[in-house]
């Protein structure tokens, strides 16, 4: 995740510097599939909370061991699902910003074109 992550930071600083334009008919597309992919995601985290706490492993020591390891892989360890569906959840949210941004470019882009166009003095 942290290789996508810088990707699309990178990408909202090139739209934050203006240097990222997006059709707003394109990007509002983009944001509503982001938001869809976010239900998702949320939905997908609120059923691994029932992962928290694994059992049925057995009362041997080796049961115990496996029971903490998939307890921890469910829940609070750092390479659990629920931290990997929130570093998702992080990334569509990035996503969403950079197609913000773009479209708010798009928008300035085409006032400045209307702007230089309104200035030129054209034969009669």
């Amino acid at each position: 995740m942290t290789e996508n992550s810088s990707h699309w930071q990178g990408l909202l600083n090139s739209a934050n510097a203006g240097e990222l334009v997006l059709d707003p008919a394109v990007g509002n597309g983009l944001a509503q599939d982001c938001d869809r992919n976010l239900a998702n995601l949320e939905s997908i985290l609120e059923m691994t909370r029932d992962v928290g706490y694994v059992t049925g492993f057995g009362g041997f020591p080796s049961g115990e061991v496996l029971q903490a390891k998939f307890s921890l892989k469910g829940s609070t360890g750092e390479d659990s699902i629920q931290n990997r569906i929130k570093e998702h959840i992080d990334e569509v949210m990035l996503m969403k910003q950079v197609f913000a941004k773009a479209i708010e470019n798009y928008h300035s882009v085409d006032q400045s074109n209307a702007n230089n166009l309104a200035g030129i003095d054209f034969p009669s």
